[in-house]
Formats: structure tokens, sequence, C-alpha cells
């Protein structure tokens, strides 16, 4: 090549640089544009970002939204979408509500009934809906109620709390103490309402072998129907020695407490699993002890609709 002809192909390889550059500067969007776009995207959001459920995160960090009624018992809204929790806390000097006693609803829904510092109600607001659930302070109550008639505007309000009636706490009819504690109503120690008796068998069948449980015979004998019981045991070999660690040399803590949700019936007699797996007994475990630290017979009555899909004969109703 000539240097004549090294200086021609030099400026013409110049020239498409400055070129694609002034192209590059022409189209591409400054940070402002680009900000802009991005900001309009973000003001509209699409059917499917309505639809979406709302997540726990969301529905936590939610504004307060004042509900009519509310106020006077530590209660708000909080609100994502067409998604709404009615929460009702220790706040403002209002005590935190011992437990959600009734809940009815039309609408998918879930519940909190008792809490440390809330107790909440989760629905969907829209047409058709129609909500109701009882609140309970000790003796006190406020019905929480939320509609939204088919074909009609959306109403102003998250629904409305009614006003403080008298509430009788279902335990009282059976006579039964340590009634409407604080937080755990209907909550009972007396051990010589329940009995227990270890079978020797492991349980349930449907279990994989690794994870049966001791299976125990449980008498009710109050007249009232257990809902949910706590309670520990203690291992002992043959000879009446305890046994104190399990197959992995690990100990068997006595503050060890095993929790069941179960509904055992008045006078009735169920088996049950309770404690550590089948694998974590030493063959020397004779005989075991438990001692009943807390049930309860109050189950809160709910009836609502659940986001399932029946299906029935491969077909989906």
């Amino acid at each position: 090549m000539t240097p004549l002809s090294r200086w021609l192909a030099a400026l013409m390889s110049t020239m498409v640089a400055v070129g694609c550059g002034d192209q590059a500067a022409r189209t591409a969007p400054t940070a402002g544009e680009t900000a802009a776009a991005t900001t309009g995207s973000a003001a509209t959001p699409t059917a499917q970002s309505d639809d979406a459920r709302a997540t726990e995160k969301e529905l936590e960090q939610a504004p307060d939204t004042e509900i009519p009624g509310g106020k006077e018992a530590g209660c708000v809204a909080h609100v994502v979408r067409k998604y709404v929790r009615v929460i009702c806390s220790a706040r403002d000097g209002h005590p935190a509500p011992d437990a959600i006693d009734k809940v009815r609803s039309n609408k998918v829904v879930d519940y909190k009934g008792v809490g440390e510092q809330a107790a909440y109600v989760d629905t969907i607001f829209e047409p058709g809906l129609e909500m109701t659930a009882t609140f309970v302070w000790g003796d006190k109550a406020r019905e929480l109620t939320m509609r939204w008639p088919d074909g009609t505007p959306k109403p102003s309000s998250y629904g409305a709390f009614g006003p403080e009636t008298a509430f009788t706490n279902p335990c009282k009819p059976h006579g039964l103490p340590g009634v409407g504690s604080k937080g755990s109503p209907c909550r009972f120690k007396d051990g010589a309402m329940l009995k227990f008796s270890w079978s020797n068998e492991f349980g349930p069948d449907d279990a994989a072998p690794e994870k049966k449980k001791p299976l125990f015979e449980v008498e009710n004998r109050s007249t009232a129907k257990i809902v949910t019981l706590t309670a520990s045991l203690a291992f002992f070999d043959g000879a009446g020695k305890r046994v104190e660690q399990d197959t992995r040399g690990e100990p068997f803590r006595p503050t060890d407490a095993y929790s069941y949700d179960r509904q055992i019936k008045p006078k009735a007699k169920m088996k049950i699993p309770l404690g550590p797996e089948k694998t974590r007994l030493p063959d020397t475990v004779k005989r075991i002890e438990v001692t009943l630290h807390e049930f309860s017979g109050w189950d809160p009555e709910a009836s609502f609709v659940r986001e399932k899909t029946a299906e029935k004969d491969g077909e989906k109703k």
C-alpha cells in the first residue's frame, strides 16, 4: 500500500467513527429522559399487579387506615391492592385482643386468633364481600363487619366495628378452672382432666418409619372438647432409672414440651403421637411419664372460602 492509500484509509476510518458517535449522541436518552420513562412505567400498574396476592411483608408494612369504630379498640386496616388486613393490637392504651371468636366470610380469608400483641383478619375487598368477625377482650367483644354488595360503588371505608358488647367465655358453662387468662382464653392445667397411657406403639401408620412417634392413649375426662394440648415427657428404663440421652447422645431435656393439635371429644379416648421420633428413643426406654402443662378447649368458629380448586373425575370445578 502506498503512503497515499494508507492516508486515505485512515481518513475514512476516522469519518466512520465520528459518524457513529454523532448517531449515538442523537439517539441515546439522557439521564432525565430515562428517569422519566421509568417513573411513568411504575406509575401505571397492570391489571396483573392489582390482582397479585399481598405478601405477609406487604401487609405488615402497609400504612394504617382508620375504620369506623376501630380507634376505640386499637384497630386499623392495612390495605394492599384489594387485600385488607384488619388488625387490633396493643396501642394507644388499648390492650391486644384475647382472641377472635367467630369468623364468617364468603371471600378468601385468613386470621390469627390469638397473638402476643395483635389479632387480625385478612380478606379480599371486592364486590360481593360479606364478612363478620368477633374480636374478644376478656368479657367484652366487638364485631367487625365488612360488606360490599354486588352492583354498588366501592364503600367509603373498609368495614366498621360495632359497639362493645358482653362476651361469655365458652369454657364457663363447663365450670372449668383457668378461664379467660390473658392471651390464652380457656386453657387449663388440671392434669386430672386428662389421663395419658403409653401403648408402646409408634404411629401414625402413614408416617415414615423414622418419623413415627410414641403413641399415647389420651382420655378426656372433662365435659369440654379438647382442641390443643402441651405436655413434656420423661423416659425411664426397666429398672426405673431415668434415661437421660437419646440414641444420638443428645440429652432429653426436662423442659422439652410437645404440642399437639387434635380434637378430643368430652369423655372420649384417642391415641395421639407425642415426643421425639422413634429413632431417637433407645431400646432401654420402657416407661414414659407425661406432665401436662396446659390444654385448650376453645376452638374459634370459622366459616370461609379458601382458594382451593376442587377436582373430580379429572375435571376442574
